[in-house]
C-alpha cells in the first residue's frame, strides 16, 4: 500500500511519535539489544546519552515519525525499543491507518515497550 494513500486522511506524516539517537561516528542509531530505541522526548534521549557516553560523543537526536517506522529506520527489522508516552502516539497512529503490530514489556521491572511492526500487514 502506497504511503500517500495510508496517510491521505491523516496528517501523520507531521507527527512526532518520538526521538532516536543517531551515532555519526558509528554510522547507526543507539539500540536495546535488537530493537531500535525509539524515547518520549529528546530529553529522555539525551539521560541515556550521558549515562552510556562520555560528553565529548558525538550525537544527533532524530524525530521519529510513523513514516520512518514504516521504512524500518535503524535496520532493526521493524523491531523498536520505545517508551510507554511514544508508544501512545504510535498506538493512536496505527488505530487510525491499521498498522499492524505487537508490543509487550522488555523486562516486568520496567515500562520500556518491545514493539514490532509488520510490513504489509494491515488488519481488516
Amino acid at each position: 500500500m502506497p504511503f500517500r494513500r495510508l496517510f491521505k486522511h491523516c496528517k501523520l506524516g507531521k507527527t512526532v511519535i518520538g526521538y532516536s539517537i543517531f551515532l555519526p561516528d558509528e554510522g547507526c542509531y543507539e539500540y536495546n539489544e535488537n530493537e531500535c530505541f525509539i524515547f518520549a522526548s529528546r530529553s529522555s534521549a539525551k539521560n541515556l546519552i550521558l549515562e552510556l557516553y562520555d560528553k565529548n560523543k558525538p550525537y544527533r537526536i532524530i524525530p521519529v515519525y510513523i513514516k520512518n517506522i514504516l521504512r524500518d529506520f535503524g535496520c532493526s527489522s521493524m523491531n523498536y525499543a520505545i517508551e510507554p508516552e511514544a508508544m501512545a502516539i504510535f498506538r493512536k497512529i496505527a488505530e487510525k491507518n491499521s498498522i499492524s503490530y505487537e508490543s509487550n514489556l522488555w523486562d516486568p521491572s520496567d515500562d520500556l515497550i518491545v514493539l514490532h511492526v509488520y510490513k504489509n500487514k494491515f488488519t481488516p
